[in-house]
């Protein structure tokens, strides 16, 4: 341990706050419920308004940490930087002065280990609940005063760089939308067709459940989109004896529920029948582009699956789907741009993601 830091319990540092108060007596008062607490943020964000409720509830004041009880795998726990009531099923911890400071009592209570204690010590089988007494017992380690205000500082910091790569991919993303549906829409000269003439398309065929392994036995796996990521598939299972191939630089098309789900294949894939293999025919599409064109006819693509429960596409829909294409050169600089934004985003998301992960290891 390092020198001055406190091993203890949260009984030592924090202390539980019961004071009831009747929404009736006090109006216009910022009401908090397990909803208005985002899992993963550890200030509050959001609130409602006394006049929503009726019954008896805990009031708080800004600095104090909302923690809640029920089901705490949900992993809801924030500072509040406001006074205000909340529900019955929020514990409310205050920081002891001289011990903690309460942005630091805020980081402990969300610590993998600060969850995990609650769903330990949970009571009940379909509404399982902590209690504050059981919380009371969490293990802690508590460095100096000027220490937490070291760390606090860091992951406020590392907070606002959070806030400012998914605002800035936020825009990136309605931009890249924007474009798209604006080049799309506006296609003079572009010659008209169907997919089936400008690509040729696979549908996958699921081999016997036996083949299948996660050992990394034969080709790696897919069944539908479960593993699709932001460009290309994580597959999770493999296969020994597959029936249908996709190539590297495929378009990877989910066939069946979620209809018009999109990945580009990065390597040899076998593929089940919840996904189709879509290639643009040599020197006539680009199957970057031709997966613009899917992206932006998804609503179409969902509409010929019917409307059944389990919605699924076949190759005649896929083979008769209109498009409008323009020249291949034109397919190739219009897919350059908007791949370019793409790759944009995904490294926005990798570092925010990135500094989340870093967030969780202080």
């Amino acid at each position: 341990m390092r020198d001055g830091w406190l091993e203890t319990r949260l009984a030592d540092i924090a202390f539980e706050v019961t004071d009831r108060v009747n929404p009736n007596d006090v109006a216009d008062t910022r009401y908090v419920g397990l909803e208005h607490i985002d899992s993963g943020h550890h200030v509050l964000q959001r609130y409602g308004d006394s006049t929503d409720v009726v019954s008896h509830k805990t009031r708080f004041k800004a600095g104090d940490i909302l923690f809640g009880k029920l089901r705490p795998y949900l992993r809801k726990s924030a500072l509040a930087t406001f006074d205000g009531m909340c529900s019955t099923d929020i514990l409310v911890f205050r920081a002891r002065p001289g011990m903690v400071m309460p942005e630091y009592l805020a980081l402990i209570l969300q610590t993998p280990g600060a969850f995990e204690h609650a769903e330990r010590t949970s009571a009940g089988t379909r509404m399982p609940r902590t209690s504050a007494r059981a919380m009371m017992g969490l293990r802690v380690l508590c460095p100096p005063l000027g220490e937490q205000r070291r760390i606090v500082d860091l992951i406020s910091s590392i907070d606002d760089a959070i806030r400012s790569g998914t605002t800035y991919k936020h825009l990136l993303q309605t931009s890249r939308s924007q474009l798209l549906a604006e080049i799309l829409s506006s296609h003079e000269g572009w010659r008209n067709a169907v997919l089936g003439d400008v690509a040729e398309i696979d549908m996958g065929q699921s081999p016997p459940g036996s083949t299948y392994n996660v050992n990394g036995e034969g080709w790696p796996f897919l069944q539908g989109s479960a593993e699709f990521g932001f460009v290309h598939p994580t597959p999770v299972k493999w296969c020994s004896a597959p029936k249908k191939f996709a190539r590297a630089g495929d378009l990877l098309v989910s066939v069946r529920a979620p209809v018009g789900d999109l990945n580009f294949a990065d390597r040899e894939l076998a593929i089940g029948r919840g996904l189709a293999v879509v290639r643009g025919k040599h020197k006539v599409a680009s199957t970057a582009f031709l997966a613009l064109l899917l992206e932006g006819g998804r609503k179409e693509l969902e509409d010929r699956s019917g409307g059944g429960m389990f919605k699924s596409i076949t190759k005649a829909n896929l083979l008769s789907f209109p498009i409008a294409l323009p020249p291949l050169d034109e397919q190739k600089r219009i897919a350059e741009i908007l791949w370019a934004a793409d790759e944009a985003v995904e490294k926005y998301a990798s570092l925010t993601s990135h500094l989340n992960a870093y967030v969780e290891t202080l």
